[in-house]
């Protein structure tokens, strides 16, 4: 195939999704030319127990019960979007990741651990003049990294 056409250089996509092809992809094959440049497979986001979600087992863990908490705040507590975000950067994203209250408790325990290291950081550096030293760098002479 033509590496010419790629609509996009990278798609996610499920695994059990793999065998399907949407219409943009069928016509890219078709004409010899490669929908997209690498495909990536994510995991799946299963409940807590390693189950697959399921509206009939009741399962199913919603962000919006993450971020404002269910009807019952001691059962469901309301996390934050701070802590989704959070999560979802702190897992692998190509394997499977289970989502539920003991997941969810420990998440926002490491991140209040870092919250308060940070405060204690930025509390001791803020004493004196530690920040004068400190050269300015424009924020178009930063690299990305920066």
């Amino acid at each position: 195939m033509v590496n010419v056409g790629c609509s996009a250089e990278y798609r996610t996509v499920a695994p059990g999704r793999l065998g399907s092809r949407s219409v943009v992809e069928s016509d890219a094959v078709a004409k010899g030319l490669r929908p997209y440049g690498t495909l990536i497979t994510h995991g799946m986001v299963l409940a807590e127990k390693g189950k697959k979600m399921s509206k009939s087992l009741g399962n199913i863990v919603g962000p919006s019960t993450i971020v404002l908490g269910g009807s019952d705040k001691k059962k469901d507590p309301a996390y934050g979007a701070d802590l989704l975000r959070f999560w979802a950067a702190s897992i692998e994203y190509k394997n499977d990741m289970s989502i539920g209250r003991t997941s969810l408790s420990q998440t926002a325990e490491a991140m209040h651990k870092i919250r308060n290291s940070a405060r204690f950081v930025l509390g001791n550096i803020m004493d004196g003049d530690v920040l004068r030293d400190f050269e300015r760098v424009e924020r178009n002479n930063m690299g990305f990294v920066e």
